[in-house]
């Protein structure tokens, strides 16, 4: 009798989250993401301009994205946001943050970055806050993330920051989507400390 590994199958959020990490590695190598640490989401200069109207505004961002031609300023966080957006949508560009230049035709109006709370927001539906948090731990190289209730979350945490230390943006944010591909779904750096 053959002994057989009983396999788990993947809930949908988990391969949900398996191609939000596939996609950002995708688009990592397309250029469309231009890795920033300590930015969320930055649209290109000048690249979305709005008339701040409620029809405008209501454009799904993912379309809007489709016609952006320079990368998005991002960390890892920022980069799955993209890779959400462009993936199953439901952002309009009204959550985006406005400003205001000059133009050719006097002072016009772009939609430019988009907070992290709306990136965290966005990404909860996907990720648990504290996957978020070991997420941009790893990423930006301290401790993040506001989901320490005891010892073991700061191990995490610390295991989390040690993952891809010294190591260039670019292959940080590949090592963590590698692992959360790589785990079913679930960003899980190996433990670094011995309890």
């Amino acid at each position: 009798m053959k002994n057989k590994m009983a396999t788990k199958k993947l809930s949908a959020k988990a391969k949900m989250r398996i191609l939000i990490a596939k996609d950002t590695l995708k688009w990592l190598a397309a250029k469309k993401l231009k890795l920033a640490p300590g930015t969320y989401f930055n649209l290109p200069n000048k690249s979305v301009p709005t008339n701040n109207s409620k029809k405008d505004l209501n454009r799904k961002l993912d379309k809007v994205l489709e016609t952006v031609s320079k990368p998005c300023d991002v960390c890892a966080l920022g980069g799955m946001f993209y890779s959400m957006v462009r993936r199953y949508d439901g952002v309009k560009l009204y959550e985006g943050n406005t400003e205001y230049a000059s133009g050719p035709n006097g002072s016009e109006v772009y939609v430019s970055s988009v907070t992290g709370s709306i990136v965290y927001d966005r990404l909860k539906k996907y990720f648990s806050a504290q996957q978020l948090g070991l997420i941009e731990t790893a990423f930006e190289e301290t401790i993040m993330g506001n989901c320490v209730n005891n010892d073991d979350d700061y191990y995490r945490l610390e295991d989390a920051r040690v993952f891809a230390y010294n190591k260039p943006s670019a292959t940080r944010l590949k090592m963590i989507m590698e692992n959360i591909i790589k785990n079913k779904g679930e960003f899980n750096p190996p433990k670094t400390n011995d309890d």
